[in-house]
């Protein structure tokens, strides 16, 4: 029986995301085995990548696929350019040394969702992996809003035909705070440790504390509205929140559904059948 096993790579603004999947014999969507996310300037994990690699077959998979793609071509270039070779042991195909070379996604008219905008073409594959993943996790006929707390946040439709309509963009919390600290004469940066601190009291009393307090409350406020006047559209959705700060906002919205491997899961299911 053919075992497959999946490396998702997903190139974003500010991290570069990994993911191991099981055998995916299956369209629901499951949580990776393994999980790891990188800044940019971080070197490829070879040496970790080799160890799941060596995970998977020794769990007895006979095939093993990765697959690559995100919001920052540029840096999926650097990791596709220091990508080791794939050798064999034994000669044996089932013995692979490391993972094969990604197939690279670079187009969302390559994804098996419908997209319903203005510019297709243009949308964000961040987006359109987080709504192909979507579409496994909401019931049928039912719509869901996909909420990515990242770099950027974005706040995005899919209705309950499955298609992908578009959405909301705003400054993520931390760029908030780099910008907050980079265009005025006396702020200062709020780091990431205090900004993933979560409920911060609503009257900072100093500056930082301000800060904080303006930056998450905001953010929740912003999460809220948009997601209210979405919901009132058609029957209620199902809210789902993945992103690096996805973490700390959750708390306030209880009813989300917090899935942190969201467009890695996505890829997967994107994943061209003869690869």
């Amino acid at each position: 029986m053919m075992q497959t096993w999946s490396l998702a790579i997903d190139s974003g603004n500010s991290r570069v995301k990994f993911g191991l999947f099981r055998d995916q014999s299956h369209a629901q969507f499951e949580e990776p085995i393994e999980f790891l996310a990188l800044d940019l300037q971080s070197p490829l994990p070879v040496e970790i990548l080799n160890q799941w690699c060596q995970r998977a077959m020794a769990s007895g998979a006979n095939k093993l696929q990765s697959i690559a793609g995100g919001s920052n071509p540029r840096a999926l270039d650097c990791l596709l350019a220091a990508w080791p070779e794939v050798g064999m042991r034994s000669g044996e195909a089932a013995k692979q040394s490391f993972w094969p070379r990604p197939h690279v996604l670079r187009s969302g008219l390559d994804l098996p969702i419908v997209i319903d905008v203005d510019a297709p073409e243009r949308v964000g594959l961040d987006r359109l992996f987080n709504a192909v993943a979507g579409n496994t996790i909401r019931l049928p006929d039912q719509p869901a809003i996909l909420v990515d707390a990242g770099t950027a946040t974005t706040i995005d439709w899919v209705d309950a035909t499955g298609r992908f309509c578009g959405g909301a963009i705003l400054p993520g919390i931390e760029l908030g705070a780099r910008a907050l600290h980079q265009y005025t004469a006396l702020l200062p940066l709020i780091s990431r440790q205090e900004l993933s601190a979560p409920h911060p009291h609503v009257i900072g009393r100093n500056t930082r504390a301000a800060m904080s307090s303006g930056l998450f409350w905001g953010h929740v406020g912003a999460i809220r509205e948009i997601s209210t006047r979405l919901s009132a559209r058609t029957q209620p959705p199902v809210l789902l929140l993945t992103g690096g700060s996805a973490g700390i906002l959750a708390g306030e919205f209880p009813q989300a559904r917090l899935v942190p491997a969201l467009g890695l899961w996505g890829m997967i299911l994107s994943m061209p059948a003869e690869s």
